[in-house]
């Protein structure tokens, strides 16, 4: 099995690659678009980040869009529908884990131990990714299969949520 992560920024060499345990760390902004909207290059692959139950579902019907992310953690149950019925993934950010104080840590755990409970009932393909704006922040392979099993994934799937992301980009 293959494993992919998304940063925010380039700050993952070849050799810091393979050292996590990943075939490969996709950059936001340089090998995948992250937006809002749905503008842009029509030739790139992207994720829509949004709060917006309407353009999260216009989005799943995208070819080139290859999930989408919630934004603040909030769960739309429509958009979650759309992106199953168009099998896309919803994407999962890590990054409220990292460096951020403990109760926003604490936080950002009960919504993610919460929608991956959810998205596990209704069947939807899940996707964990880091994120991260610093070397700091990134975490392993290892790592981020077991925050996978923390937040309520079984084994299987703990590990398929770390490297689905890699069959949607090739397609």
């Amino acid at each position: 099995m293959q494993y992919f992560d998304i940063i925010v920024k380039d700050i993952a060499d070849q050799a810091l690659v393979r050292r996590l345990g990943y075939r490969r760390i996709f950059v936001a902004g340089k090998d995948i678009d992250v937006s809002g909207s749905l503008s842009g290059d029509p030739r790139r692959k992207m994720v829509i980040v949004s709060r917006d139950p309407g353009v999260l579902i216009r989005a799943t019907r995208e070819r080139r869009v290859l999930g989408i992310m919630f934004e603040g953690n909030e769960l739309i149950a429509k958009a979650m529908m759309a992106a199953r019925e168009n099998g896309k993934l919803v994407m999962l950010s890590t990054e409220g884990l990292s460096g951020s104080g403990t109760g926003m840590r604490l936080s950002t755990i009960y919504k993610l131990r919460r929608m991956v409970a959810e998205l596990r009932k209704a069947h939807v393909k899940t996707v964990l990714v880091t994120m991260a704006g610093s070397r700091e922040m990134l975490q392993s392979r290892a790592q981020m299969i077991q925050l996978a099993r923390f937040l309520g994934a079984a084994e299987a799937q703990s590990r398929e949520m770390v490297s689905s992301l890699g069959d949607a980009y090739d397609n």
